[in-house]
């Protein structure tokens, strides 16, 4: 009859969380909206130096928040349970964790991190910054071939063989310009 210990169990940070969260707090606003208690959101946002969490939220509560926060700009939600299903919708783009995310989760997000690390966030974020890059490249080039053609088919008399090269080409260029960000020395960095 005497009191001898306790055991305490709890979740613990990912190890690479400290450092991932650091970079995207550089840049970005975070939240942490969580339905866990005080105690356990607080200590979780002082260890990750995040200012603005939300603890003891139901999936409504969440809703709220995030719809409060996407309507003055864009919210990236990343959640991983069946709870989290209706904000990752709702964000203007869901991720979901693939091993520790629920179905729902997972169905109703736009990414899926498949290695569940944290830092994966920000690999997401410079290929997508790299994709949409690619974009613009692919379209600036494209737009400017084809006035080119048009202008020397004013001037000139240009057989229908220059226009099919050029339009095929246009293509097949955008394609391999593309491809540079899987296979080419386009650097992603994994923070």
């Amino acid at each position: 009859k005497e009191f001898i210990g306790y055991l305490v169990i709890s979740d613990e940070i990912k190890e690479d969380a400290k450092k991932a969260i650091s970079y995207l707090n550089n840049k970005y606003n975070i939240h942490i909206i969580s339905g866990d208690k005080k105690d356990v959101v607080k200590k979780v946002a002082d260890t990750l130096e995040i200012s603005n969490y939300h603890y003891e939220m139901l999936p409504d509560e969440k809703l709220k928040i995030v719809e409060n926060i996407n309507k003055n700009t864009n919210l990236v939600y990343v959640g991983d349970g069946i709870n989290d299903a209706a904000c990752l919708i709702s964000s203007s783009c869901g991720i979901a964790m693939r091993s520790l995310g629920s179905d729902m989760a997972i169905k109703a997000s736009d990414i899926v991190i498949m290695d569940d690390k944290i830092s994966s966030i920000n690999k997401a974020i410079n290929i997508s910054k790299k994709t949409m890059k690619t974009v613009k490249q692919n379209i600036v080039f494209s737009i400017a071939v084809k006035v080119l053609l048009m202008v020397l088919s004013i001037i000139f008399t240009l057989p229908m063989w220059v226009a099919i090269i050029g339009e095929v080409g246009v293509c097949l260029l955008a394609i391999l310009n593309s491809l540079r960000i899987i296979y080419g020395n386009v650097s992603i960095k994994n923070v």
